[in-house]
């Protein structure tokens, strides 16, 4: 593939990725080849991806729209929390974060919802709509380089965790409350995600703390657990408080939901806005 790379670049791509999938040493011989590709495809954003694995503080022009290997992904996934201005906020690469599909060697997706003002603007302005969309990647690109808007948002709050754990228990399940809540609030498919996830990390905190409530009335104090734990928590009620808001931070988001930064921070706020939160 890599002799064979200037008659089909997409072999040089493919082999690049392989080398980069394997965890290759060879960093010398992959900035030679990612060079070489450059030269041959532009700012193909393949290509690209493969500095960004070398180098995290490599520039790079704002991936909005997604490439087309998944290795490529999940380098942007990974770079995307330090590096906002990788996939910038409301790119059609943040929005399909929760829509990936299959497990193959090409990143295949859903198709994203309509955005609002997707579809209340009407088919004949094309041109209007076409200078709409170069605008609005350049506010993109501004805003991912200034990192603004992800510095005004801040990881949910354990008031949020708090009103999530009233919620559940007057529903009574993790599953009747997203249900219920992503219909009332009209949630959208990534708002709906990061919902559920939330939920199933506060009923583990609950589940966590029921433990050790059992442990502490099984224990020396018996009867008096409950009225000694209000002054004085035990060691694995701290854990389960400090689990809690550590699986709701941006890193652990972005790692167990397997998203952009910028698709996490997108429905974060469409959430504390239909949510009160």
């Amino acid at each position: 593939m890599l002799r064979r790379k200037f008659r089909n670049p997409m072999l040089g791509v493919f082999a690049a990725h392989l080398m980069m999938a394997s965890d290759t040493k060879e960093v010398a011989l992959l900035r030679e080849l990612a060079d070489n590709l450059k030269v041959v495809l532009g700012n193909h954003p393949d290509v690209l991806s493969l500095y960004l694995w070398m180098d995290k503080a490599a520039g790079s022009p704002p991936f909005l729209s997604p490439p087309m290997l998944r290795t490529s992904w999940s380098v942007l996934v990974n770079r995307s929390l330090p590096r906002t201005d990788v996939v910038p906020r409301g790119s059609y690469s943040a929005r399909i974060g929760d829509r990936i599909w299959g497990s193959g060697a090409w990143l295949t997706w859903l198709r994203p919802e309509r955005r609002e003002e997707e579809s209340s603007s009407g088919t004949d302005d094309v041109i209007a709509e076409s200078f709409g969309r170069k605008l609005m990647s350049s506010l993109l690109v501004s805003l991912g380089k200034k990192s603004a808007v992800a510095s005004i948002l801040q990881p949910i709050s354990q008031g949020t965790l708090d009103w999530v754990r009233i919620r559940l228990a007057q529903e009574g399940s993790a599953a009747a409350l997203v249900e219920k809540e992503s219909e009332a609030k009209k949630l959208t498919s990534l708002e709906r995600t990061l919902f559920a996830y939330i939920v199933n990390v506060v009923q583990q905190q609950v589940h966590i703390e029921g433990l050790a409530a059992d442990k502490d009335r099984k224990g020396k104090l018996g009867a008096l657990a409950p009225y000694y734990r209000m002054v004085l928590k035990s060691d694995l009620y701290k854990r389960a408080s400090a689990s809690a808001i550590d699986f709701v931070s941006k890193e652990k988001l972005v790692s167990q939901l397997g998203m952009p930064e910028a698709s996490i921070m997108d429905a974060m706020e469409g959430l504390a806005r239909k949510l009160g939160h």
